[in-house]
């Protein structure tokens, strides 16, 4: 039979190698997309469709949202969208990668 505190170590063991996994998966990944943003034109060209997509979605959400009566949760797709869109182009302006 397991006492109270074996009980409580083999939990925590247990969540600190699934931490450590997760934390390894996580830095792999960062890696991983960090090594195709620079090397690929088309990864980058993507993600930025992708990243405006989701941004023209937020705003029409909130169009949406607004007519069926929910102004609260309208009002915050409408910001979030457009706050996303203006780091966006503000990047794209300032932020330009040199050739």
């Amino acid at each position: 039979m397991m006492t109270e505190q074996e009980f409580d170590r083999k939990v925590e063991a247990m969540a600190d190698q699934l931490g450590k996994k997760i934390e390894d998966t996580a830095d792999r990944f960062d890696r991983a997309v960090t090594r195709k943003w620079e090397r690929g034109r088309w990864f980058r060209r993507v993600a930025r469709t992708v990243s405006f997509t989701a941004e023209a979605g937020l705003i029409a959400g909130a169009c949406f949202l607004f007519r069926s009566g929910h102004r609260v949760w309208g009002a915050i797709c409408f910001w979030l969208g457009i706050i996303a869109l203006l780091f966006d182009l503000f990047r794209l302006l300032f932020l330009r990668r040199r050739p």
